[in-house]
């Protein structure tokens, strides 16, 4: 592994005030030209809430949070700040820190070590995309040409693990880089001396102290969160960031193939990231954020106008009757989170039978107990009824079989089909969510 061995560290240094400004000051430069240079890592950075600590050794994530050492940040220069912020932001889109809990949670090995080789193996992922991209990383940054090829963190930890459970075998030359590796010792291949010096030197001490400081560090997800809703909060992030910088025309070249790989198949998570994605919560450049501008650094601040109405469509043909529930509860939660100032639910079959309309409430009728409908399907008459009521939604979402005449024009607003069959509506977002 080449990998320049730091020996000075900054865990529990003294922070003055002078230093926690300067550092602030340093990353907040730092997140506006990773913006500005690259909006899909940027916007993925500006959702993280930075916070100042001397109890870790550099900078870290844990998904939610940007946590930084200011005695660490005022040694470094701009580019490896936003090196560093970079490299934060391919965690968060790789989902390591809900994959480290998993992780820390199904192996039953020494949580200190394992969390160190996991972040190593983590770097390790990911540092080469970043040198190609042509960022700067600070001196410490995890790299082996052994690991190039798009190798994922689990693969690389579990070469990590095979060489230990071989004790060292003779037959590999790099035995020993390897065991470097395991540990996340941050020393290079060929310093085996040092290695030796430092165990031998720490052998009363604590663990912590063993290693060289690692710069780069993953947390587990936040507790309060389940693993699904960490899931899907990353994927809303991703699904975010790529149309921000889609939009400003900077989409990096490789980014929709490296992101499709991240985002889910599960059709209730794009259900929920496509109600959320219509809500007007985002980055506006339109507002700049006034506490940086005499600093001459121009940052756009986040804003929220709300969703205005929703459209919940249900079929109440028979072939949706055994989706009803389960579509109702995965609905609620979305527009709970996006909290629309009118939500219109329809039972419609050939024609609307019952309309509940809402205003500051978000509970999806579901016609189970009194049965609206049952007659022949047409998609039409929602559609028809909102057009003569002069009603132009954010969204709607319709569940259905897909199974009926659909109107010949897109409506003019984004619309997802629930589909429990096979079929797919000529126009609109459609999911499958049969089973």
């Amino acid at each position: 592994m080449n990998e320049h061995n730091e020996s000075e560290s900054f865990m529990g240094v003294e922070v003055t005030p002078q230093m926690a400004q300067k550092a602030e000051t340093m990353i907040t430069k730092a997140r506006a030209r990773l913006f500005q240079r690259d909006g899909f890592l940027g916007h993925i950075s500006l959702g993280l809430v930075p916070i100042s600590t001397n109890q870790i050794e550099a900078m870290g994530t844990d998904g939610a949070r940007l946590v930084y050492n200011p005695a660490w940040i005022v040694e470094q220069n701009q580019n490896e700040i936003m090196g560093v912020l970079a490299h934060e932001a391919m965690h968060v889109i790789n989902k390591h820190p809900l994959r480290m809990r998993q992780l820390c949670a199904t192996r039953k090995i020494d949580e200190k070590r394992n969390h160190q080789a996991a972040n190593a193996a983590m770097d390790l992922a990911i540092n080469p995309l970043l040198l190609k991209a042509d960022f700067d990383l600070p001196r410490g940054a995890l790299f082996d040409p052994r690991y190039t090829n798009g190798e994922s963190f689990e693969e690389i930890f579990a070469s990590f693990e095979n060489k230990d459970d071989s004790g060292g075998d003779d037959s590999n030359d790099d035995s020993d880089d390897s065991n470097d590796d395991s540990n996340d010792d941050s020393n290079d291949s060929n310093d085996d001396s040092n290695d030796d010096s430092n165990d031998d030197s720490n052998d009363d001490s604590d663990d912590s102290n063993s290693s060289p400081p690692i710069w780069g560090d993953v947390q587990p997800s936040p507790d309060g969160m389940s693993d699904c809703d960490v899931d899907g909060d990353v994927e809303d992030k991703i699904a975010q960031a790529l149309e921000v910088a889609k939009t400003r025309g900077d989409l990096p070249a490789n980014a929709q193939q490296f992101v499709k790989k991240s985002l889910t198949d599960d059709p209730w998570q794009v259900l929920k990231q496509f109600i959320k994605s219509n809500v007007a919560d985002d980055f506006s450049w339109g507002k700049l954020d006034k506490r940086f501008i005499s600093e001459e650094l121009y940052l756009p601040t986040l804003y929220s106008e709300g969703m205005g109405c929703m459209v919940v469509s249900i079929d109440t043909s028979g072939s949706t009757y055994s989706y009803w529930s389960q579509f109702a509860t995965h609905v609620e939660k979305a527009v709970k989170t996006a909290k629309p100032k009118r939500l219109i639910v329809l039972h419609c079959d050939s024609q609307v039978d019952f309309v509940d309309d809402q205003s500051g409430g978000f509970n999806i009728s579901v016609p189970e107990s009194n049965f609206y409908g049952g007659g022949g399907t047409s998609f039409i008459p929602p559609f028809d009824w909102l057009r003569e009521r002069g009603i132009q939604p954010d969204c709607m979402v319709y569940l259905t079989d897909c199974w009926g005449p659909f109107p010949k024009n897109d409506p003019g607003f984004p619309v997802l089909w629930a589909s429990c069959s096979r079929d797919k509506a000529p126009w609109g977002r459609t999911i499958h969510i049969c089973q």
